[in-house]
């Protein structure tokens, strides 16, 4: 299919790989597909990897190797005190207290959020169920008969195929 998609012509064919010398079984039946080059032919293509042959990952192919970074140049250390202040008190968050992160906050809101629109499909389901049973369970026959239409008429209708004016219980 993707050497369709690339303009190649492609094929599968189906045969039998015998495994040495000895006779061909059922088990060496196999299909595998060909790729028509110009000037060559059909070239079989066997996309799977061995049995016998660990696969390797293709996007090793493709990732650049990284270069050797340049030495960082890092000050050596000297016994002058400075006037810089530490980071940490230069940072304006000077009693050391820090509210949670925007990711934290967006990750509470969609959780929250999510737990709600679940509880309110289980109260919906479970409102649902007990129209159900009352529909099918309570009444003389001829209410349970009636019940059981509604079901049948509120499904259809769910459905997208409305039961029509014309059809009564």
């Amino acid at each position: 299919v993707l050497g369709r998609l690339a303009g190649l012509p492609t094929r599968v064919v189906v045969g039998f790989r015998p495994r040495g010398d000895g006779p061909v079984r059922a088990a060496d039946a196999s299909a595998w597909p060909e790729v028509l080059f110009d000037g060559v032919g059909w070239v079989p293509f066997d996309p799977l990897p061995r049995p016998d042959e660990q696969p390797r990952p293709v996007e090793e192919d493709f990732r650049s190797k990284p270069d050797d970074p340049p030495p960082s140049e890092v000050p050596e250390p000297t016994d002058q005190p400075t006037a810089t202040p530490p980071a940490a008190a230069a940072d304006g968050n000077a009693g050391g207290r820090r509210g949670p992160g925007t990711p934290v906050l967006v990750g509470a809101g969609t959780g929250g959020g999510l737990l709600l629109v679940g509880v309110l499909l289980l109260v919906l389901a479970g409102w649902r169920r007990n129209l159900t049973r009352a529909r099918l369970e309570r009444g003389d026959p001829a209410q349970r008969i009636a019940g059981a239409w509604r079901e049948l008429t509120d499904a259809l209708r769910l459905a997208r195929h409305p039961a029509g004016a014309d059809l009564a219980a």
